[in-house]
């Protein structure tokens, strides 16, 4: 909706809306023609299912589904499933508990893994976890490209 005042406009742009009042009259004749070019816009990016990330990361780590969700604390195990929870939480709008919910683990632990990953993408001491981060998300991401 576009309301000749500049008081109030609808952007619509992909299906996102947002309303915007007491625009100048410079900031709403630009919106208003971002408004108008909506058939132009990419569409949004189909959403990332947090399944395929758990099989993208179970595949890349030779490791099944199952695997990541076992009650296993074993090292390897434990690495890899902390980077799918990580992912599931970048990638995806989950909270912790759903997560944890995927993952048959509370919250926290999720909070936890979530940090550490985190932690560990940054630190130039640990390059493995950010090239396996880097890997997987393009893997992730080609796989959502390919279902668009």
């Amino acid at each position: 909706m576009w309301d000749n005042e500049g008081m109030s406009i609808s952007v619509t742009p992909s299906g996102i809306h947002r309303w915007v009042d007491g625009l100048s009259p410079v900031q709403a004749e630009r919106l208003r023609i971002v408004a108008e070019m909506d058939d132009l816009l990419p569409a949004i990016e189909p959403d990332i299912s947090p399944v395929d990330i758990m099989d993208i990361v179970a595949n890349y780590f030779d490791l099944s589904v199952d695997d990541l969700i076992c009650i296993s604390r074993v090292g390897a195990l434990v690495e890899a499933r902390s980077i799918a929870m990580f992912l599931c939480r970048r990638m995806t709008d989950l909270s912790y508990p759903d997560i944890g919910r995927l993952f048959k683990r509370d919250h926290s632990t999720v909070v936890s893994a979530c940090k550490k990953i985190e932690a560990q993408y940054a630190d130039s001491a640990h390059p493995d976890t950010f090239t396996q981060v880097e890997e997987l998300t393009a893997r992730i991401k080609q796989k959502q490209h390919a279902g668009a």
